[in-house]
């Protein structure tokens, strides 16, 4: 009971925290009436042997100049630099947005609506700003002296583009406190009228939109938050989160005319949103944006304090062959390279499977109902699963294990409580498992849930040790399983983010102590979540950093890691991707998909596409990883019940070997002709030729047409029937 009185104080504590009328007064830094402004003339801040970085007094802009073409990119699109005027003579007012080097959403204290607040007509125009040269490039702060807000924004030169930052923590506010940033929101345009510029946004593998394909008359703004909704604010709203084909990589582009851009959100990922403005009549440009949340808000709630961690975007002008998608990609993984240390890699993976160990089932007990654990497939029929498929195709399958925990595939305690259950076959037929999986050359992953919990264990307590919501409550889903019997409860609870890395770390010592090689978070991997219990987890703020902190430790331990859905965040650390996207998610705004997403990682990680046979249209799910360059997946059981269908929300249908098995031997068999042309190898080409007609080449000569139409297309390689694909074999250079 005491405890229960200590935790109820507690929520109530933070709710009144988060409150708007709440807080402490100190978590805003106050506004100065009385700052100085400090004016400038046109100057260039910085420059290299390729770029200079300049500002232009004149038009308010931030110059980025390609010194090798010319080419100038600018915070205003290069069409808008000079004023326009209508058939009258009359000057035409453009919209503040496509000015504007930042705007502002910020929270009306009457109103507690969500307002917008313009750089460009707010400060800029008012000579309300001041600018500092930096050592690479200057500091313009922006004054919003009606609503007592300033903005500090640093443009800073690289070697070979610019970056934008802000720091939350010199912000100064009073009554009126900024809710989301955007920086440069018109630095990646493309204009409306222009047949092959296009827009680049990184949803699922990856999306163009043309802004040709807008009327006249249409306009469209869309947002997508950087690795997928907030896990804890849309638990809010629903047990039902959705997160379909999300964007997993904090990047976007523009091509505009001979030239590309990309932007790369390397500061404050898990907070941003990738936005596009598109069709805009009203001066011409389309174009794609980062947007950073900086607070909490809900429901007329907000926290008072901000996120922590720097907000950043780098801009990377692209030009030549580079200066398409592909080029971005190439950009992207060069980053990553840099950051991360991510290699070439001579391991692929043509096929992946994930083995469901089992899940709870209702039962009656004397007329009492019970939940009791029914074995999907226990660790000797994962073992003779694995083995036939290896002996009838040739392949040699990674193997991910998911549901093996005292618990199954359903939330108890954190990682299962970290115990294979004996009905399984314990650790004796583990082993066996893994000698087999050696033996073939297959590496075995165990799956651990660090995430989500129903019940205290694992040096985790239900009462204490829980994420809170951005209105001060127990961050928490409801499972739409059947049956709650026997203890189990029908909420799952998020682990406090300051708990997080320790459950990983000790995920990662029970992998070791069960002589296990490899491990994956499915949870942690795909999606990520905020805490309003502490201000450095603010809106998503830190995640990246914290699951960085369980891969070294896997690393250190020797394991290797499965990113399942991954980020970009997780998959920089895995061994093997599976369930790498292969198409966007379904847009009327998007014109077409693209494989973004692998052309980053093809011969550095490899890669695994969705599971076949939980595809809708699984001949359509063996198109796509073909195109992509993906090996296969499907997700299996000795047996079915049909609690897999709403198992932690998922939907596991046709898992059953037995009615897949010939189906797998004759699918497999054949992809793995044309995988192995394309082992290793890198893409270095992607077209599309019209009526469903797309070709990907790679860098080792060979070439797949891939026929997505309803009837025979003829390709440069000859026909190709509807439905199918064909390849030529090349060699590597």
């Amino acid at each position: 009971m005491f405890k229960k009185i200590i935790a109820f104080i507690t929520v109530l504590s933070l709710s009144a925290a988060l409150c708007a009328c709440g807080g402490e007064k100190s978590a805003v830094k106050r506004f100065n009436s009385k700052h100085e402004k400090k004016l400038s003339q046109s100057f260039t801040a910085a420059e290299n042997e390729s770029y200079s970085l300049s500002w232009d007094s004149e038009h308010y802009r931030v110059l980025l100049t390609d010194k090798r073409s010319g080419r100038v990119w600018s915070t205003l699109p290069s069409g808008l630099q000079q004023q326009r005027y209508d058939e009258d003579g009359f000057e035409e007012n453009n919209h503040p947005h496509t000015e504007t080097p930042l705007t502002l959403e910020y929270v009306d204290p009457e109103t507690l609506q969500i307002e917008l607040l313009y750089a460009y007509t707010g400060s800029l125009k008012k000579g309300d700003y001041a600018i500092e040269q930096l050592k690479n490039g200057l500091e313009i702060t922006y004054y919003f002296s009606k609503q007592e807000i300033s903005v500090p924004v640093k443009y800073t030169l690289l070697a070979d583009g610019m970056n934008i930052s802000v720091d939350p923590n010199k912000i100064t506010e009073n009554e009126e406190y900024i809710y989301r940033i955007i920086l440069s929101p018109f630095f990646a345009s493309a204009e409306n009228t222009a047949q092959e510029d296009y827009l680049f946004v990184p949803s699922g593998s990856g999306a163009l939109i043309y802004p040709r394909d807008w009327s006249a008359d249409t306009s469209y703004t869309a947002s997508y938050p950087v690795y997928g909704t907030d896990l804890v604010s849309e638990s809010i709203k629903s047990g039902n989160i959705n997160n379909t084909e999300p964007v997993r990589l904090p990047v976007f582009g523009a091509k505009n005319g001979a030239d590309a851009v990309c932007g790369i959100i390397e500061d404050g990922a898990e907070c941003a949103s990738i936005e596009c403005s598109v069709g805009n009549t009203s001066y011409g440009y389309s174009s794609v944006y980062a947007a950073f949340q900086i607070r909490g808000f809900f429901s007329n709630t907000y926290s008072k304090n901000t996120v922590t961690s720097k907000l950043s975007v780098s801009y990377y002008p692209l030009s030549g062959k580079e200066a398409d998608y592909i080029g971005m990609a190439n950009r992207y993984r060069k980053y990553l390279t840099e950051k991360y240390g991510l290699k070439e890699t001579t391991e692929d993976t043509a096929l992946s499977l994930k083995l469901i160990g089992g899940t709870h089932v209702s039962a009656q007990a004397l007329g009492v109902p019970y939940n009791k654990l029914f074995v999907t497939t226990s660790l000797k029929e994962a073992e003779n699963i694995v083995e036939k498929i290896h002996g009838k195709t040739g392949v040699s399958p990674a193997v991910q294990l998911v549901g093996y925990g005292s618990s199954g595939i359903d939330t108890d305690k954190i990682g299962g409580d970290y115990k294979i259950a004996a009905t399984f076959g314990g650790k004796k037929q583990l082993k066996a498992l893994t000698d087999l999986c050696g033996s073939i050359n297959s590496q075995l992953y165990f799956d651990f849930d660090i995430v989500y919990f129903a019940r205290s264990g694992g040096g985790i307590r239900k009462m204490f040790d829980y994420a809170v919501t951005p209105v001060g409550q127990r961050a928490l889903r409801y499972k739409t399983e059947f049956g709650t019997g026997n203890g189990y409860s029908n909420k799952e609870y998020f682990i406090m983010r300051e708990k997080l890395v320790a459950a990983g770390e000790k995920s990662a010592d029970t992998a070791k102590k069960l002589r296990l090689g490899g491990l994956s978070f499915n949870t942690a991997s795909a999606g990520a979540y905020s805490d309003y219990a502490d201000r450095k987890y603010y809106v998503k703020s830190g995640f990246a950093a914290d699951y960085a902190a369980i891969a070294e430790k896997c690393r250190r331990s020797g394991l290797k890691l499965l990113g399942d859905n991954a980020n970009a965040y997780s998959a920089v650390y895995s061994s093997l991707i599976t369930c790498a996207p292969t198409q966007s998610a379904e847009n009327d705004l998007f014109t077409v998909d693209i494989p973004f997403y692998e052309t980053v990682f093809k011969g550095y990680v490899p890669m695994t596409a969705d599971a076949v046979n939980l595809s809708v249209e699984p001949k359509t799910a063996v198109l796509r990883a073909a195109e992509a360059g993906c090996g296969l997946s499907y997700t299996l059981t000795a047996r079915y019940d049909k609690s897999l269908m709403t198992a932690k929300q998922t939907l596991y249908h046709s898992t059953a070997f037995s009615g897949l098995e010939s189906g797998i031997y004759e699918t497999v068999s054949a992809y793995n002709d044309y995988f192995e042309s394309i082992k290793n190898a890198k893409i270095t080409s992607h077209k599309i030729l019209g009526n469903g007609l797309r070709k990907t080449e790679f860098d080792n000569g060979t070439a797949i047409y891939v026929n997505y139409g309803s009837t025979e297309l003829t390709s440069e390689a000859g026909a190709v029937a509807a439905g199918s694909y064909i390849f030529t074999k090349g060699e590597k250079k």
